[in-house]
């Protein structure tokens, strides 16, 4: 649903976990939080995602809000500000372009949830530019980036290992430690 909003030229507007939050604690509701809702599933141009998340509600009717406590409590564990932001510090993309540095810590025995997370979703957004290297070749910087990611077991999932492989080809280097 979120995907599909855009602005007055059409193009697509950012939106964050808290965005997803703000539709999610609209369903089933009156006030702000279902203005929000009604908002983005009046003016989304995916009007399939609308559709069905209009027929759900439909569906479950006054059931609605025990369905989604879990789906909610879930995105609420990511109301973080450095997950919520329009206008991030930092992107892999500047990071692979302009050759810089780039120290994240996960501590994974603090946020037990956030930090799997978060590192997969670190990991997805490089293997999404190193793809973009490989396709860009005369346009993108293709000197070589070392990524070096501790306690790599945490992030890893089959989708990982088949990342590792094929990134060799984008210059992008990994070194993984337990």
């Amino acid at each position: 649903l979120l995907h599909g909003m855009v602005d007055d030229k059409g193009v697509g507007l950012p939106f964050t976990m808290r965005d997803m939050a703000v539709c999610l604690n609209g369903i089933g509701t009156t006030g702000p939080f279902a203005q929000a809702l009604n908002h983005c599933l009046d003016r989304s141009l995916e009007r399939t995602a609308a559709r069905e998340i209009a027929n759900q509600i439909s569906s479950l009717g006054r059931d609605v809000q025990k369905c989604m406590s879990g789906l909610k409590g879930a995105v609420n564990k990511f109301m973080s500000p450095i997950v919520n932001a329009y206008e991030p510090d930092f992107t892999f993309e500047a990071l692979l372009q302009e050759d810089l540095v780039l120290y994240a810590q996960l501590p994974a025995n603090l946020f037990k949830i956030q930090a799997p997370a978060l590192g997969k979703v670190l990991l997805q957004d490089l293997q999404q530019q190193g793809s973009l290297r490989q396709v860009h070749r005369t346009r993108l910087n293709q000197r070589a980036c070392g990524v070096h990611v501790d306690e790599f077991y945490t992030f890893a999932d089959e989708y990982m290992i088949d990342s590792l492989n094929k990134l060799r080809d984008a210059n992008v280097q990994f070194t993984l430690a337990h």
